[in-house]
């Protein structure tokens, strides 16, 4: 796999190997979640943002975030560190936030994703690993353990299933690369960096974008 440093972007879809990367995708993915609601997009702009739960319902610390097989969003940060939220949006683009998962005492989750089975991943920058919650959040498992690392930060998801870690080192300014094989055996990529943050995977899983 070829590494090649890309800057944070946002364009309009084109038929272009490189997708734009978003550091914090929030906004993205909420649109992508509430594409159903009766909003239509004004202007020339791709799409219309707007608020689908009040402030305070998640942390400060809102992160991730992932749309999951049933369209609904997931972030963690739900009302307090340590948890998952899942918002539903309604068809008139209101929002119902609920509790999906609660992580093992002393995990703080960042970016998430989900597998192809449903399972929903969750970096554990707290607890150095990453998370595997069973599609309903009733169950988790360690899927990685990620020895020598800071964090992780972000991961992204390639198409074969191998998952890739940021570790940023804030304190330094430094940052790590991990890869996470479907095994759940890891390895360290990169290492020296710079503030590793958002990191996304080509949709043909050719390249590696790191902010």
């Amino acid at each position: 796999m070829k590494f090649r440093p890309a800057r944070a972007r946002i364009a309009h879809p084109a038929p272009r190997p490189l997708l734009p990367l978003l550091a914090c995708g929030l906004a993205a993915a909420l649109a992508a979640a509430c594409s159903h609601a009766p909003h239509s997009p004004t202007g020339t702009g791709l799409y219309q943002a707007w608020d689908v739960v009040g402030d305070g319902v998640f942390t400060a610390g809102v992160e991730g975030p992932a749309v999951g097989p049933d369209g609904a969003l997931h972030a963690v940060g739900f009302g307090r560190d340590g948890t998952v939220g899942r918002v539903v949006v309604d068809a008139d683009g209101r929002g119902r936030a609920s509790l999906f998962a609660t992580l093992p005492t002393g995990s703080i989750g960042n970016g998430i994703r989900f597998d192809d089975d449903g399972h929903l991943l969750v970096a554990d920058y707290a607890g150095h690993q990453v998370l595997r919650l069973s599609p309903d959040g009733g169950d988790m498992t360690t899927y990685a353990a990620l020895p020598g690392a800071h964090q992780p930060n972000d991961i992204a998801r390639a198409p074969d299933g191998t998952l890739y870690a940021s570790d940023p080192d804030w304190a330094s300014g430094s940052g790590q690369l991990w890869q996470v094989r479907t095994d759940g055996s890891v390895r360290r990529l990169e290492s020296g960096m710079g503030t590793t943050n958002g990191i996304e995977v080509s949709p043909d899983g050719r390249r590696l974008y790191v902010n």
